[in-house]
């Protein structure tokens, strides 16, 4: 994970080869199946904390959903700079 993100073919070797494991990754991801995983556990958790099942009510962040917020963002962080040449210590 820290050197290469999440590449698939980098799936440690006891596990299912890469292939097959990205196959079901993205049929299961087509059939739902992550968002029924999802739904399933946090109602147990909800339930294991005495509470309803379902959720009544949602908390959204304007700030961080919006499209303008978003691009003020990107508009704000700086470029990173690339070393010069004289820079590098060799």
């Amino acid at each position: 994970m820290l050197v290469s993100g999440c590449a698939w073919r980098l799936v440690p070797h006891d596990l299912a080869p890469w292939h097959t494991t990205y196959r079901w990754f993205r049929y299961w991801s087509a059939q739902r199946v992550w968002d029924d995983i999802h739904d399933a556990l946090r109602d147990r958790v909800r339930q294991a904390e005495g509470r309803d099942p379902q959720p009544s009510a949602a908390v959204l962040d304007s700030q961080s959903a919006s499209p303008r917020a978003a691009a003020r963002r990107s508009d704000s962080t700086p470029a990173r700079k690339r070393a010069a040449a004289s820079d590098i210590c060799w």
